[in-house]
């Protein structure tokens, strides 16, 4: 019995999915501009209005921590990286209320980090 669960693990974990591919030619640079950054961390935090592409984000973006973008392309992991690189500089605070909500332990940031780092 444990051998088949094993078994069912690992192929799952063989035929696992990105997440949708819908939103991979996202134009990272948008991220450079700090009212799109600002709106799209308050979209997330559900203090504002969500884009069709932040919309997917937020539905997704506990599972992203969780898994350490495990499900991102490598495309979706640059958009992630671009997110997280460009809202800590332009919006610290909100960043870290973000981080705070989706890792309160502190556990998950460098795991996500090293993941997206190099995308």
């Amino acid at each position: 019995m444990k051998l088949l669960i094993i078994l069912l693990t690992v192929l799952g974990l063989c035929f696992a999915d990105y997440y949708s591919d819908t939103y991979d030619n996202f134009d990272v640079n948008k991220y450079n501009e700090l009212e799109y950054i600002r709106a799209a961390i308050d979209c997330i935090m559900d203090d504002g209005k969500c884009d069709p592409e932040h919309e997917f984000f937020k539905q997704n973006v506990q599972d992203i921590f969780n898994n350490a973008c495990a499900r991102c392309s490598p495309a979706y992991k640059h958009i992630v990286r671009g997110y997280i690189e460009n809202g800590r500089r332009q919006c610290p605070y909100r960043m870290m209320r973000f981080f705070q909500r989706f890792d309160p332990t502190k556990t998950l940031r460098q795991p996500l980090w090293d993941s997206v780092k190099d995308a």
